[in-house]
């Protein structure tokens, strides 16, 4: 899981995706606090798909992002933003 910040979030998006990605990190998840937002990522062959987002007051986002691995997992958005 990772918190973007503005002055590490280039670094995040792509360096430490790539390298969690070859090592087999199954789900990165992408915290973003100045979007209000959360994108789960799943691994396939060493890199990473968007598997799930959810932006807080967007008109065609979604609100809650759930987990894949854990069913009954479900963030609303609100409830962290």
């Amino acid at each position: 899981m990772e918190i973007l910040s503005p002055a590490t979030a280039n670094y995040d998006l792509k360096a430490k995706m790539c390298v969690y990605g070859r090592s087999g990190v199954r789900k990165y998840w992408v915290i973003d606090p100045l979007e209000k937002s959360i994108e789960i990522h799943q691994n396939k062959e060493g890199s990473f798909l968007l598997a799930d987002k959810a932006l807080l007051e967007s008109k065609s986002g979604k609100g809650s992002v759930s987990s894949h691995l854990f069913s009954s997992l479900k963030i609303n958005l609100k409830a962290i933003f």
